[in-house]
């Protein structure tokens, strides 16, 4: 397997549950969006490219980072007013569009690299 094949899948998962979320009314139903369902798979997703691509992932160090990033804005957040719940849903979805955005950028070095 080709280790471009993970961000065509990316892709597809991407459309396919966008599709199966319209299809389902899936967001006015429980108030989840597209996002909240793809923060792991585009996780794995990264870490799979990655580690095809350039032979080793550093996923795991990109989520300390995160992690440690998160808790400063929890505690700056918090103490500013948001609540604990609200804070969570955004810091999930903030996940999810950094690991979509690290996936462009693992796929455009692995493209540039090849």
């Amino acid at each position: 397997m080709h280790w471009w094949t993970w961000p065509i899948l990316a892709i597809g998962l991407i459309i396919l549950t966008i599709v199966i979320c319209r299809w389902l009314r899936i967001p006015q139903r429980y108030r989840i969006q597209v996002i909240d369902i793809l923060v792991v798979p585009m996780w794995y997703i990264v870490h799979e490219t990655m580690g095809s691509r350039f032979g080793t992932s550093y996923v795991l160090w990109f989520l300390l980072i995160w992690w440690f990033v998160g808790a400063i804005l929890a505690w700056f957040l918090m103490s500013s007013g948001w609540s604990f719940r609200s804070f969570w849903r955004k810091y999930w979805v903030w996940t999810g569009l950094l690991a979509c955005v690290l996936l462009i950028i693992v796929t455009i070095l692995g493209f540039v690299y090849h």
